[in-house]
């Protein structure tokens, strides 16, 4: 507590000390009916009284703070701070709602590039990989037409059911 809140509260006390009355057993260091513990145990109608009369003798003693703590999502302001933006400056709601539009559109319009981009770039890689398995195919059909050795054959057939399987085993993890 700073020096100057406890300059405050020992005026407060004091300011209490001449205006509480004395209570029985006051002159008792432990009894709750001393005079400082007598706002303690008195009801909220006395309470208000004893704080009007201290407020009546010292009105410098009065400190209210309030903190206020507003939060708001969104790309657009809470409907209270619309108004204030409006009574500001005329039509500066519609310029507001303008750019959430714009904004929408453009955060839209990235997200369908983004998809499409990746759609387009899972076609290239299938057609591609089909490409290579037909080729392998190919060869392996041709190398056992030709005569060559079963095992040329069955590794480039190997290599061809390869390129199709491989990517979905790894796609499967």
């Amino acid at each position: 507590m700073s020096s100057q809140g406890r300059k405050r509260r020992n005026r407060a006390i004091r300011k209490l000390d001449s205006i509480t009355p004395t209570a029985p057993g006051a002159d008792e260091p432990d009894s709750a009916c001393s005079q400082r513990n007598l706002f303690a145990v008195l009801n909220e109608p006395s309470k208000a009284a004893l704080i009007a009369q201290i407020l009546e003798h010292d009105p410098g003693l009065l400190r209210i703070a309030q903190v206020v703590q507003k939060s708001h999502r969104g790309p657009l302001p809470a409907p209270e701070d619309f108004a204030d933006y409006e009574r500001a400056l005329a039509g500066s709601c519609d310029r507001i709602l303008k750019m959430a539009e714009r904004q929408q559109e453009f955060a839209y319009d990235l997200n369908k590039r983004r998809l499409e981009g990746d759609f387009g770039e899972t076609r290239w890689g299938q057609a591609c990989a089909v490409l290579l398995a037909l080729a392998g195919t190919t060869a392996c059909v041709v190398t056992a037409h030709i005569g060559a050795d079963w095992r040329v054959s069955a590794g480039l057939g190997a290599a061809a059911v390869g390129l199709l399987v491989v990517p979905f085993l790894r796609g499967a993890k």
